[in-house]
């Protein structure tokens, strides 16, 4: 992912070329990410969560949606000391880990019967 990347080059240097006199070396990035992804997504303006944040919204505990980062399950972006969640990203993991319905079911099982059982 190219935001990753960002954050993956020399952030002593990069953040010395860009961080206003106002901000903290978090804030700065955080902007340049927000940056970033407007760009490659439109005018869509990200919405970062704190892992707390996140974990409250995926229904986990922090110490497990942090593992699960660091396992590469959810994407995440590490600033520093603390880790960062695109609200974005936490709402396609719940996609993904989505259940299907028994409804959802019954239509696959018909349309396997249907062609012979394939």
């Amino acid at each position: 992912m190219y935001l990753q990347k960002l954050l993956d080059k020399d952030s002593s240097e990069l953040l010395g070329k860009v961080k206003r006199s106002d901000e903290s070396a978090e804030q700065c990035l955080l902007r340049l990410l927000n940056k970033e992804y407007q760009s490659i997504r439109g005018n869509a303006t990200p919405v970062w969560l704190t892992a707390k944040e996140a974990a409250r919204h995926v229904r986990l505990s922090a110490q497990t949606l942090t593992l699960k980062a660091k396992r590469g399950e959810i994407p995440s972006f590490r600033l520093g000391t603390s880790i960062r969640f695109l609200q974005s990203d936490l709402d396609d993991y719940l996609l993904q880990t989505r259940s299907a319905s028994v409804e959802e079911l019954k239509d696959v099982a018909a349309q396997k019967l249907s062609k012979g059982g394939k």
